[in-house]
């Protein structure tokens, strides 16, 4: 297969065995004997027509009498990887991504439908610049325009501006950058940036002194400093979540969901390597792999526990609690795009109450003057906010102030968006238990 058909191929796997976009597409490259230059396109075709499939789909409704869901699989994603090439890069031309769609068509003996995907694709090269994306509501306008499902879009929009939620849908098309946290047990960020410049890794400084972005990196796990354990990949918002905690060599630490590891082996390296992390995970696999980690950086103060979340472990008394909890995600809609097509207003629902168990859980387990970090990965108001506000009045709980780099104080809380510092949308919370 070539790039355009192997990355149809993948969305097509993605969308009839529902698994994440990611883990097929990685599988599927593994077995691929693809150049870089190769595996980059492929990558891109599928994490963008994926990232922007709401668009695109509403795109081709407008150019096509077949419904999508009449259409056949590998049809339908063939336009649709087309049809991104079209709208959204810029660097190939319209002709290589109709003419290369057709090729396929035909190579897979649909020569009767060839003719069917070349007429809509050259209309929508055509009319690409004339093409209306306003509905009946914002809502629709912005879920049209920017790929971010329409009760989302509606969901915002009950706690932000138009122009606020506008900005934010409008952040989420942006392309997700690679962060990585520098293992300062074993080198500083000078000499990484230095070691990663000679691999011949582009790296650039962040807001966050132990935090660097990188590109054009080829394969991460392939790079020397990386099997030496000199750094990690994480994006810069956990890495905010965990610069903000503030936690002293000698302490212990709970992270209530730890895995797959990041903030629990960025805390370690605060403490010095001194003290004790319980990372905890209901799961052994998650554990296995938090192990795993710390081995490779080399931390020892790592204790991979497996325990529920949503019940009280009296064995896990901290000076610092660390709940980074299950989410509806939709700060991470760059990053993981098929989250736009696996939820729905009640997981929201579902997840808010999940997230106050746990928090109510963690209660005990915080020793008096200690501390709850509270965060997630999503822009939601109900998981975030209202369960932080519940949790502190209940129990009595001490609003912390904080700060963040560029953003001044705190009170307590904060809520940070995808194109704040081109990151995950994130949310964070301190509370003290006095």
């Amino acid at each position: 297969m070539n790039e355009r058909d192997l990355a149809q191929f993948i969305i097509t796997d993605i969308f009839e065995t529902g698994a994440y976009n990611n883990i097929i597409l990685s599988k599927t490259l593994s077995k691929e004997n693809l150049s870089s230059e190769k595996r980059a396109f492929v990558t891109e075709l599928v994490n963008g027509t994926l990232r922007r499939l709401i668009t695109i789909d509403y795109v081709l409704s407008l150019f096509s009498k077949t419904k999508k869901e009449k259409m056949r699989p590998f049809i339908l994603n063939t336009l649709r990887v087309a049809i991104y090439q079209i709208l959204f890069m810029p660097t190939v031309p319209d002709s290589a991504a109709c003419n290369e769609a057709v090729k396929n068509t035909k190579a897979h003996r649909f020569e009767r439908l060839s003719g069917f995907v070349n007429g809509v694709l050259r209309n929508i090269s055509r009319q690409k610049d004339n093409i209306d994306y306003t509905g009946a509501t914002a809502a629709q306008t912005f879920s049209r325009r920017y790929s971010v499902p329409e009760f989302v879009v509606g969901y915002w929009l009950e706690s932000k501006t138009e122009k606020e939620t506008e900005q934010l849908c409008a952040s989420l098309c942006e392309y997700p950058r690679i962060y990585i946290r520098v293992n300062t047990l074993k080198t500083s960020a000078k000499e990484l940036k230095q070691r990663l410049i000679a691999e011949n890794v582009t790296v650039c400084d962040t807001i966050v002194p132990e935090v660097l972005e990188i590109s054009k990196t080829g394969n991460i796990a392939e790079l020397s400093s990386f099997k030496e354990g000199l750094f990690f990949v994480s994006d810069l918002a956990a890495c905010l979540v965990t610069h903000i905690t503030d936690v002293k060599p000698g302490q212990t630490v709970a992270d209530l969901c730890a895995a797959p590891g990041g903030k629990s082996f960025s805390l370690a390296m605060k403490m010095q390597n001194k003290g004790k992390i319980y990372s905890c995970d209901i799961y052994e696999h998650k554990t296995e792999l938090i192990e795993k980690g710390a081995k490779r950086l080399g931390i020892d103060i790592i204790e991979p526990t497996i325990s529920d979340a949503c019940v009280t472990n009296e064995d896990l008394k901290a000076d610092v609690v660390l709940i980074d909890a299950p989410c509806s995600g939709l700060g991470l809609l760059k990053r993981k795009p098929d989250i736009a097509f696996n939820r729905n207003r009640e997981d929201i629902d579902t997840l808010a109450a999940l997230q106050r168990k746990i928090l109510e859980a963690s209660i005990p387990l915080v020793k008096d003057g200690g501390k709850i970090v509270y965060s997630t990965c999503t822009i939601s108001k109900k998981e975030n906010g209202d369960n932080v506000e519940y949790i502190r009045k209940k129990y009595g709980l001490k609003a912390v102030h904080f700060s963040l780099p560029g953003k001044g104080e705190n009170c307590g809380e904060a809520e940070i968006l995808p194109g704040d510092y081109s990151n995950d949308g994130f949310y964070v919370a301190v509370l003290e238990k006095v």
